[in-house]
């Protein structure tokens, strides 16, 4: 059951008022895909009676219902219809109570059936909009998605605001409001709105004054026909002139370095400034145990608003009174000093703190929230793996909330984990790599991918599965997931997901691997891959068991505004390798433009891939590890995308684990 956003609060007229609220819920939200708007009224003497109330709200609205007048004792119909595109009812139900009544709630529950009759004449319905007595609805916003963080100000704003038409609006309006510390739909938006003619809007139009350290400012636009204007959408928030992973605020994104097996672990931290003088890195090191392997998982973002990045850093085998092997993962706020977030109720062994990302914001309320895998969590079956979320706020992270599904024996449930708006719907979603899990007996770890939809109160308890259309033993699908921003620009995320066990004649355990590319929709992803990317290296002295497809990132590594994709061949012959695969509008290129294979022999380069702008100049950059050299190579973003040569290394004891540029 899913609780639609029409809420009212009612003070009812009676010698002692009784605060009423009514709530609607979709009993099967399946059913109301096509739903376009909801209708509310109030009945006097029950449902058929005088409608002495009466309001429409559509979709996507970020407005509550208006305070109806007091009513009068008696007898009430509370009546709620929902209609689809073509202006006809799909539901239609009404409940019937006696007022006053010591009944605080109500809860009107409906469910999408077949077409009755329509709300407006037919020759007046467009797309779900009775035109000449509705208000234009909200427009759907396309891009950006909530919690955005618009770039360097050093580069210059390239951020446009977008939304599709609205059906019966012929201009719109847009407002951004003053700076803001709080959720987004406690931000300002009383500022004159600007009209705009079309679809979108350039933030580098709007005058704003670029300040040192950004702010972050509440946006949202409304559609209007002539002079009437309809509701607000839900309000998104802006880090402007931000990088998630600026961590010392100065307008660069900096890189996190892991180095797991320096004693128990540590970090180390490259200043985006210095990094493009090939500066080098100060380490952070927690002082754990020996083997905690502090360093194997990194991410980078702001999660409390301040303009400042934050990094998570995983410890996935340290010790801790839950046991043995039961993993940590520390924030270091700012840069400065690691302490461990919101308490887990760990297990032994369960290794949390094995895959750390920041998923984007999920519950829409203007902050970034992450995601903690611990893939070896065994509670139910042994290594069937679970996820842990933790919300960003103005107070840091808050959480947390525990994921698992169906488990299964080995099937490392978060693996790898990534996030981002797979269905347009202005909310986050979580995918959680599944590469253990074996669907037959003929398929063992043949993995699956789940998609974990989010929305006003978190992500969904059941997921969307992707499963490899063509299973293989050892196959690992899953074992490294990441969202793409937009890939085929429809203000839409797209999926890929590596197989680094994959092999073009089903032999097991020669780990050639491919990539699969799934788009994303508003009913989401797309379960049939438009796109496979295949292992690149054939032919004559090709070497067995590349794992291409075993670290994945991206970012826009060309200026063009699209999402471009790096991928981890780390057993490539000689030395390993990362590949630049540079989006072509609806796809990458079907071959690599850029081989990043310069790691010695055995070197295992692109164990572990990072993008981020580390220079400011608006482009993306690439920093790739090359495990067994213990080195970090940089490649700086060029307009024809990242140069085969790095532009500086870094070479440091201990440097195998995880790489962090933020996004």
């Amino acid at each position: 059951m899913r609780t639609v956003p029409l809420l009212c609060f009612f003070a009812l007229g009676c010698a002692a008022p009784v605060p009423l609220t009514w709530t609607v819920s979709v009993t099967d939200p399946s059913l109301c895909d096509d739903v376009v708007a909801y209708e509310a009224s109030l009945e006097r003497d029950g449902c058929g009676g005088e409608a002495v109330y009466a309001v429409t709200r559509f979709r996507g609205s970020s407005e509550a219902l208006p305070t109806p007048s007091a009513l009068s004792p008696g007898r009430w119909g509370f009546r709620v219809r929902a209609r689809d595109s073509s202006c006809r009812f799909v539901a239609d139900r009404c409940i019937e109570r006696d007022l006053p009544s010591d009944q605080a709630t109500l809860d009107v529950e409906i469910t999408c059936g077949a077409a009755m009759e329509l709300a407006c004449a037919a020759a007046l319905c467009e797309s779900g909009v009775c035109v000449g007595t509705d208000p234009p609805p909200p427009p759907h916003v396309v891009w950006p998605p909530s919690a955005y963080a618009t770039g360097s100000p050093h580069a210059p704003q390239a951020t446009r605001l977008r939304w599709d038409p609205a059906p019966s609006a012929n201009r719109y309006e847009v407002v951004i409001g003053a700076p803001c510390d709080t959720v987004a739909s406690d931000c300002d938006l009383s500022s004159a709105p600007m009209a705009v003619s079309g679809t979108e809007l350039a933030l580098a139009d709007v005058g704003l004054t670029r300040r040192p350290g950004g702010e972050r400012r509440a946006w949202a636009v409304r559609s209007c026909r002539d002079t009437t204007c309809g509701p607000f959408s839900r309000p998104r928030v802006l880090a402007i002139d931000r990088l998630d992973g600026d961590l010392d605020g100065d307008g660069f994104a900096d890189a996190v370095l892991g180095a797991p097996a320096v004693g128990g672990g540590r970090v180390g931290v490259l200043s985006g400034a210095s990094a493009a003088l090939g500066g080098a890195p100060s380490f952070v090191d927690p002082g754990l145990e020996a083997s905690a392997r502090f360093g194997s998982a990194a991410a980078s973002a702001d999660l409390d608003g301040d303009g400042r990045g934050d990094a998570l850093v995983g410890a996935p085998f340290a010790d801790t009174p839950a046991g043995g092997d039961a993993g940590l993962v520390f924030t270091l706020l700012g840069g400065g000093d690691p302490r461990s977030p919101a308490s887990v109720a760990g297990s032994p062994a369960e290794t949390f703190g094995a895959s750390v990302a920041v998923v984007g914001d999920l519950d829409g309320d203007g902050y970034l929230d992450v995601a903690v895998g611990a893939p070896q969590f065994s509670a139910v079956e042994d290594d069937a793996g679970r996820v842990v979320l933790f919300y960003g706020s103005a107070a840091g992270l808050s959480g947390p909330a525990v994921i698992t599904w169906d488990p299964a024996p080995s099937a490392a449930f978060g693996a790898s984990v990534s996030g981002g708006d797979l269905d347009g719907d202005g909310f986050a979603d979580l995918v959680v790599g599944e590469p253990g899990r074996t669907p037959a007996a003929s398929a063992v770890e043949a993995g699956r991918v789940l998609v974990f939809r989010g929305g006003p109160a978190g992500v969904s308890a059941t997921p969307d599965v992707i499963a490899p259309s063509s299973p293989q033993p050892s196959l690992r699908f899953g074992a490294a997931v990441e969202v793409l921003d937009d890939l085929d620009g429809d203000g839409i995320a797209d999926l890929a997901v590596g197989a680094p066990g994959w092999d073009a004649g089903g032999t097991p355990d020669l780990f050639d691997g491919r990539v699969f590319v799934y788009s994303g929709s508003e009913a989401g992803v797309h379960t049939v891959p438009p796109q496979e990317l295949a292992n690149p290296f054939t032919g004559a002295g090709a070497a067995v068991g590349e794992r291409f497809g075993a670290a994945l990132s991206s970012g826009d590594l060309n200026g063009d505004g699209r999402s471009d994709l790096v991928v981890g061949a780390p057993n490539a012959d000689p030395g390993g390798a990362a590949l630049i695969y540079l989006s072509r509008g609806l796809s990458f290129d079907a071959a690599p433009s850029r081989f990043l294979d310069r790691g010695a022999p055995g070197g295992e380069l692109g164990a572990s891939i990072g993008v981020g702008d580390l220079d400011g100049d608006g482009v993306d950059d690439v920093c790739v590890i090359a495990r067994a050299e213990e080195r970090a190579r940089f490649h700086l973003g060029e307009p024809g995308g990242p140069l085969a040569e790095p532009s500086f290394e870094v070479a440091d004891a201990g440097l195998r684990g995880a790489v962090s540029l933020g996004r």
